[in-house]
């Protein structure tokens, strides 16, 4: 039990019993924890001064779900170490029994990586959070990536009231904003913003593009299915084409009938929607 790599191993797989074993196990495996001295490892490393060691106590104490070491956890929330900030912010959230400890973003300066807006996620549909008040100007972010956090929260929390300034988002210079700008109009069918993603189409990468497809095949009228039309007469990809056709046969009730004039390879296409067992 001296050797650091064993206490490791203990540890590590207490964490996976917690996730694999059904039912109410976190208090049984944090009891088995206690027993065997590995709290007192863990405060060691949580003690050291190499932020690494730092980082992998607070990352046992957030796995084993211990929520009484929340408050120690808060303070480097400012630390000056990027990595232990952000291992402290998820930790924090997981850990804490405030209300809603969302709001410690409201401090929060440090850009929010895809893995991290991931992770944080989870939790935040895990616990149930409430709406954070503030949500709304949190759209208004200088930093791109609290920008696009922030969607992911109008879209978790079906925030409506924040569907005018959604909409407006789709005049970012980013297109990683505008991807999750067009995700969001589809989650939140906000069928107002149908003439702006017609509209906006062209002007989009391919990817953006899809992804408008399919946020019109949520909220698209009539506008969206005569768009569709268009969209499969021009010389766009296979991958472009089978979204459009996918959207036009859930907005259009006579999809079914609908032909092509001759065209072989939308014949084939619309196949494929009819059938997805067959290859286009």
């Amino acid at each position: 039990m001296r050797k650091s790599w064993c206490k490791d191993l203990l540890i590590q797989n207490i964490i996976d019993l917690d996730k694999n074993l059904k039912g109410q196990s976190n208090n049984k495996l944090l009891s088995i924890y206690f027993k065997l001295g590995l709290q007192g490892y863990t405060e060691k490393l949580f003690n050291s001064r190499i932020w690494y060691l730092k980082t992998k106590g607070i990352y046992y104490w957030r796995e084993l779900n211990y929520t009484q070491v929340a408050h120690k956890i808060y303070p480097y929330l400012s630390h000056s170490h990027s990595e232990l900030r952000s291992a402290a912010l998820l930790a924090y959230i997981s850990l804490s029994e405030d209300e809603n400890p969302l709001h410690v973003f409201k401090g929060y300066t440090d850009q929010i990586s895809y893995v991290e807006m991931l992770n944080l996620m989870h939790v935040i549909q895990r616990r149930k959070f409430q709406k954070p008040e503030n949500l709304p100007l949190w759209l208004k972010s200088k930093d791109d990536t609290h920008v696009i956090f922030a969607l992911k929260l109008v879209a978790h929390f079906n925030d409506l009231e924040s569907g005018s300034i959604v909409i407006k988002l789709l005049e970012s210079s980013n297109p990683k904003i505008r991807n999750e700008v067009i995700q969001t109009i589809g989650k939140l069918y906000l069928f107002e913003a149908e003439q702006d993603l017609i509209v906006k189409f062209f002007k989009e990468n391919e990817e953006n593009q899809i992804e408008t497809i399919m946020a019109l095949k949520e909220i698209g009228g009539k506008d969206a299915i005569d768009f569709m039309h268009y969209l499969l007469s021009l010389n766009k990809s296979a991958e472009l084409k089978l979204a459009a056709m996918y959207a036009l046969k859930s907005l259009d009730l006579e999809f079914s009938r609908i032909t092509f004039d001759g065209s072989i390879s939308l014949d084939l296409i619309k196949k494929h929607v009819e059938n997805p067992y067959l290859e286009v």
